[in-house]
């Protein structure tokens, strides 16, 4: 029979299986500042693979509005990034000290 009793395909666990896989992989990523990462699309260094000849570009804002625009745009999509890693290794207390100082950070420019 390919099912048992209990719905399990061969009898194994899969979820099981999975988080121990989960386990094993590293979590020791490199990770960028907010500002690089943004720019670059990826908070983690190894992660970027640039099509063809792509080079990014800073941006430089041009007045106090656009500046705290930047800043509100790159510390979410950093808190973002952190989030889907955090997703999967919750036990990373260096990830999540910097989502926590991102996700300061974000607050106390959306009060300005």
């Amino acid at each position: 029979m390919l099912f048992d009793e209990n719905f399990d395909f061969f009898g194994l666990d899969f979820d099981s299986l999975a988080k121990e896989e989960l386990m094993k992989q590293t979590t020791d990523y490199d990770v960028l500042s907010a500002d690089e990462g943004f720019l670059r699309g990826n908070m983690y260094k190894n992660e970027f693979k640039p099509y063809k000849n792509y080079t990014y570009r800073k941006i430089s804002p041009v007045g106090k509005r656009d500046q705290l625009l930047f800043d509100i745009m790159k510390y979410d999509f950093a808190i973002n990034d952190l989030n889907l890693v955090l997703d999967l290794h919750p036990d990373d207390t260096r990830l999540l000290e910097l989502f926590k100082k991102y996700v300061a950070l974000l607050c106390e420019k959306e009060l300005e």
